[in-house]
């Protein structure tokens, strides 16, 4: 099975619950989706724990940059304020980043750095999907010949051109339903809690034609939110 988990936050003991609950194994394929550090209790335990998963060859795990993981990044080149981070929910984080030997720090700052934005599949739902932590910036589209946005080309642009940007941008949220519908492949992101966009208001995954958004508030735990794991083979959501 392929797995995907958006938006942990720093909830080390829930990212492992909804590990047992899923039966994870390491014959299945596990991509977190951005922003596993910040607001939460335990950011370093569960950034740590997930570059050993990653770095191992006894697990299929990747792990995409979001912009909590940017700013980290980012703070560790002297390029963010520690006052600054703090206001984007990181102060947990950079309290405990302060508190690393250099050495430590720089490993991090190299695991980060080298993140990858995006990944590709194939689900069997919905065809061609980029599965990605902030979607896309409409600032930065390229389009095919045929009209359609050449997504894959597009995130690679935003990137390229200003990745603060691109990893803090809302863009597929907010454009016209024209341009959604004009994505030439699926997209599965996080980064916007799914209670911004579901019309209840609940925190439910968010899904339409032209993508879907996972990241159900587990940074928001006390509105209500939860962590929750989307199956690709079976489009099925488990939530702890």
């Amino acid at each position: 099975m392929t797995y995907l988990i958006s938006d942990i936050h720093s909830d080390y003991k829930g990212f492992l619950n909804i590990l047992h609950k899923i039966s994870y194994n390491n014959q299945d394929m596990l991509i977190l989706v951005g922003d596993i550090v910040d607001r939460g209790a335990e950011p370093l335990r569960l950034l740590k724990y997930v570059k050993r998963m990653v770095q191992s060859e006894d697990y299929n795990v990747m792990l995409l940059k979001g912009n909590h993981e940017l700013f980290f990044q980012m703070y560790l080149q002297g390029t963010l304020s520690a006052g600054t981070w703090d206001r984007f929910g990181g102060q947990k984080t950079r309290q405990e980043v302060d508190e690393l030997s250099q050495i430590e720090k720089h490993e991090l700052q190299q695991f980060i750095k080298n993140l990858p934005i995006y990944t590709k599949l194939n689900s069997p739902i919905y065809g061609e999907t980029i599965v990605i932590h902030s979607g896309i910036d409409i600032d930065y589209l390229v389009y095919n010949e045929d009209g359609f946005v050449d997504v894959e080309e597009s995130i690679q642009r935003g990137v390229k051109e200003n990745e603060y940007q691109f990893l803090i941008s809302g863009d597929i949220h907010d454009c016209a339903a024209a341009i959604r519908r004009k994505l030439d492949k699926y997209i599965i992101c996080g980064h916007v809690p799914t209670t911004n966009l579901n019309l209840d208001g609940s925190y439910r995954v968010y899904k339409n034609d032209s993508y879907m958004d996972i990241d159900t508030g587990n940074g928001h735990k006390a509105n209500g939110g939860c962590l929750s794991c989307y199956c690709v083979e079976t489009d099925q959501v488990v939530t702890v």
